[in-house]
C-alpha cells in the first residue's frame, strides 16, 4: 500500500489563541516544579504538520518555562493527513531531533549513561 504524500503548508498556521498559551505556561510552571527537574534538561519540541504550529508554541512555552527547546528545520517534509508525518518525512525529522538532542541527553545524563559497545 503507497504512503499519502501531503506536503506541509508553510503558509497558514492555525495559532493559539493567547489565553490557552497562557493557560499552557501556567500548568507547565505547575507541572515542572512538581517534577522537580533540573529545567536545562527538560526539552520541549513541536513536530512539523500543516495545520497548528506546534513548533512556534513549544518555543513560546519553552522560553516562559526556562526550558530547553529543539526544533529542527527540513524542507519538503510531508503528511500523510496534515497532521501525521509520513514515514519517510518522520525517519528525516527524527535522525535530526536525535542529532541535536543528543549534547543535552550527554550533558543532562553524562556520556556514561550512552550505549555501552
Amino acid at each position: 500500500m503507497e504512503e499519502r504524500d501531503v506536503p506541509i503548508s508553510q503558509e497558514f498556521k492555525e495559532r493559539l489563541p493567547e489565553n490557552q498559551i497562557e493557560q499552557a505556561k501556567i500548568l507547565g510552571e505547575a507541572f515542572l516544579n512538581r517534577i522537580g527537574l533540573d529545567r536545562r534538561c527538560i526539552v520541549l519540541t513541536g513536530t512539523p504538520n500543516t495545520g497548528l504550529n506546534s513548533t512556534e508554541i513549544a518555543q513560546v512555552l519553552a522560553t516562559a518555562l526556562h526550558t530547553r527547546f529543539v526544533a529542527p528545520r527540513i524542507e519538503g517534509l510531508s503528511t500523510l493527513d496534515g497532521g501525521h508525518l509520513n514515514s519517510r518525512s518522520a525517519e528525516l525529522w527524527s535522525a535530526a531531533f536525535v542529532e541535536a538532542l543528543t549534547p543535552i541527553l550527554n550533558e543532562c545524563l553524562g556520556p556514561s549513561a550512552g550505549p555501552t559497545g
